[in-house]
């Protein structure tokens, strides 16, 4: 849609600088149009849509119309493409059977895996060799058909870390027949260091698996 057409319908949408700028004289105006450094587009359409409401004569107007345009454009087209990313996201995940795991090997020689863990919840992890210490990434696709992404512990590696403390603490009472407190607490804090790592490094990897999965999602477009 043009921005010539776009700015008489400012007035009939809720946009907060429109009601804002109103009481701003025209020279303020002009310069927050001019300004595509400071003022976000939706605040320098509003300024030229009052000026244009005062019937103000400014040599400037249909230069910024035309480069709003085309920002407006361009926000579209990533938009479109943000779509197609998801249909062709969710359309990988909806193949994938309940509890099984869709299995993907990267060019690093690492796997990445996604789990359907329910209906429209899924799980996602990079299988390498420090995998066992690190988070993993829940996938939710919403009843609009927006996937919401979020960090959480990778609660099987975790687990794991608990069994084997307390089958090393079982072992060690039997030969033993007793135990020190200082022994106990050195064995149960495996787990609990599996947990703080994988707390650690929550941005970091969800980002990374994040980004890793929608690049080899992308491969089936």
């Amino acid at each position: 849609m043009s921005y010539y057409i776009k700015l008489h319908q400012v007035k009939s949408t809720n946009n907060f600088f429109y009601k804002k700028y109103q009481t701003l004289s025209n020279n303020e105006l002009e310069k927050i149009a001019q300004n595509n450094i400071k003022y976000v587009s939706e605040a320098r359409l509003a300024a030229i849509s009052i000026l244009k409401e005062r019937n103000y004569d400014s040599h400037i107007n249909k230069k910024i119309e035309n480069e709003l345009d085309i920002i407006e454009n361009n926000k579209l087209q990533q938009l479109k493409e943000k779509n197609k990313q998801n249909e062709t996201i969710i359309s990988t995940l909806e193949s994938i059977q309940h509890r099984k795991t869709a299995r993907y090997k990267l060019s690093n020689g690492n796997e990445l895996q996604v789990k359907r863990l329910k209906t429209n919840k899924y799980q996602i992890r990079i299988e390498h060799y420090m995998s066992i210490i690190s988070p993993v990434v829940i996938c939710k696709i919403n009843e609009n058909n927006q996937i919401n992404y979020f960090p959480f512990f990778h609660t099987n590696s975790i687990l794991f870390s608990l069994i084997i403390s307390f089958i090393l603490l079982g072992y060690i009472w039997y030969e033993l027949g007793t135990i020190s407190n200082e022994l106990i607490l050195i064995i149960l804090a495996f787990p609990i260091i599996n947990t703080i790592l994988q707390l650690i490094s929550f941005t970091y990897k969800h980002k990374l698996i994040l980004s890793t999965f929608k690049q080899e999602i992308q491969k089936f477009r």
